[in-house]
């Protein structure tokens, strides 16, 4: 029987991470399906898939808590929140430029490059630029070389897949440090507990605090309102800092096949970038419960917290003591300035993210399971969801799957506005949704018609921002 083509495959799960393609005689390959992410399809020959199931994030192997227990409970603190944590620091680099060629506050290539320098690994992969394949503008890669660690690209929203690495790993003896989303890191984890190989040779898995993951097709359709269309899109760097703005304010630059560069554009001013409103979103990503890699040994992010938004701040969760002591070093000699955090701070610095992985997962797996659907085995969250909630939601799963098939006739008929008309009849009625007022709201909007209060700028803000929690 093949488990993952009749479950995760087949019910659109699959995150396309590479963990069950990593060798010739491995029952599936990866491609990139016609929504631009990648997907494994079953090879012609395949009859079983045991073993690459056992491996898969999304099959109903162990779940973040059992696997984090495993590695974690000793020498760590639990927090129902964020899971075992040993310490958490925030803050940013000071040594060389790896703040201004960073993403956030440059910390991950900070630590990967001590962890070469100093020895702890032989090698480390990360997700580097790739201007010489239009087709796949970043891939994992493998690198002994400090120097060529800084050159890895920094945040990227763009599919990549980690079979080719993780088969070196297996034919290539060593001590290696990995990075990852969420979902990436737990089938290195699972790897490691089905392979004694990957077991022993990977030391250290570094995550990213992880949104969701997008398809190609978001990387094009910012080139393309920056002048470069999705044919000629060679490189695009989403994480320009601009001089004179919030850290939450970062820039997007996109070049051409031809040379052509575009000035860096505040992300927030390019149509599709709002990450709530889920354009080009895997599937998969709507039935993931982990925000900030639970397994990593260290996971990092950005510090989305109103004191942190004039400059840069990395968020840092640190399972293991030996790469809090790295940190703990550096902060002592001046290398890099952080200061300890709480993990509600973590909590709150990705709140949003939380609430779509939890609340709204919730949601989602009540809607698939009325439909007779397979569905994945999460945890379960004491969550109530009001019907608010539920058809913001709903609205989101109908703005990205709308995304996928707008982009393809706007390509088709290369004209962006087509996509555009197409897109914004839904993000109106997504943001409506956010405008639906309490008894409490409506109460305090009448009196301020009638003049019976005054409502400050201020107040108004916060109003605004309570609604869209």
């Amino acid at each position: 029987m093949l488990i993952l083509q009749n479950k995760v495959i087949n019910n659109n799960y699959c995150i396309g991470c590479g963990a069950c393609a990593i060798s010739q005689e491995a029952a599936y390959s990866i491609i990139t399906n016609k929504n631009g992410c990648y997907q494994a399809q079953k090879k012609p020959s395949a009859i079983s898939d045991e073993i690459e199931a056992s491996v898969c994030p999304f099959n109903n192997n162990k779940d973040e808590n059992a696997l984090s227990r495993e590695l974690f409970e000793h020498n760590n603190k639990w927090d129902p929140k964020i899971g075992y944590y040993h310490q958490i620091f925030a803050g940013q680099v000071n040594e060389g430029d790896f703040f201004s060629n960073g993403s956030s506050g440059g910390s991950a290539k900070w630590l990967l490059s001590k962890l070469l320098e100093e020895g702890y690994v032989d090698k480390v992969i990360q997700v580097y630029n790739n201007s010489n394949n239009p087709d796949k503008l970043f891939e994992y890669r493998v690198t002994d070389d400090v120097s060529e660690v800084k050159q890895g690209s920094k945040s990227v929203y763009y599919p990549v897949e980690m079979s080719k690495v993780l088969d070196y790993i297996r034919q290539n003896p060593g001590r290696y440090a990995i990075t990852g989303v969420p979902c990436f890191i737990k089938s290195i984890r699972l790897l490691q507990d089905s392979d004694p190989v990957f077991k022993e040779r990977i030391k250290y898995c570094m995550g990213i605090f992880c949104g969701h993951l997008k398809s190609k097709f978001y990387a094009e359709m910012i080139g393309w309102q920056l002048g470069v269309e999705p044919n000629n899109l060679t490189h695009i760097d989403f994480r320009v800092k601009i001089q004179g703005q919030k850290a939450n304010e970062k820039g997007v630059r996109a070049k051409s096949i031809d040379g052509y560069t575009s000035k860096p554009k505040i992300v927030q001013e390019v149509f599709g970038t709002n990450y709530g409103q889920g354009f080009f979103k895997y599937p998969a990503c709507d039935y993931c419960d982990d925000v900030i890699a639970e397994t990593a040994d260290i996971s990092f992010g950005d510090a989305w917290l109103p004191e942190y938004l004039e400059k840069g701040t990395s968020m840092v969760v640190s399972r293991n003591p030996e790469l809090s002591q790295i940190i703990k070093a550096g902060i002592a000699n001046g290398k890099i300035d952080f200061k300890e955090e709480t993990a509600e701070q973590v909590y709150k610095s990705q709140e949003g993210g939380y609430r779509h992985r939890r609340e709204g997962l919730t949601y989602r797996l009540l809607e698939k399971r009325k439909k007779g659907a397979w569905v994945p085995e999460k945890r379960t969250f004491e969550v109530e969801i009001t019907k608010q909630r539920r058809k913001i939601y709903k609205q989101r799963m109908k703005l990205s799957a709308k995304s996928f098939s707008a982009f393809i006739q706007a390509k088709s008929q290369g004209d962006f506005n087509f996509f555009r008309h197409q897109m914004e009849n839904e993000v109106h009625r997504y943001l409506a949704l956010y405008r639906i007022k309490t008894r409490k709201e409506r109460l305090i909007q009448l009196l301020t018609y009638l003049g019976l209060i005054n409502l400050t700028i201020k107040t108004k803000r916060i109003i605004t921002q309570n609604l869209r929690r």
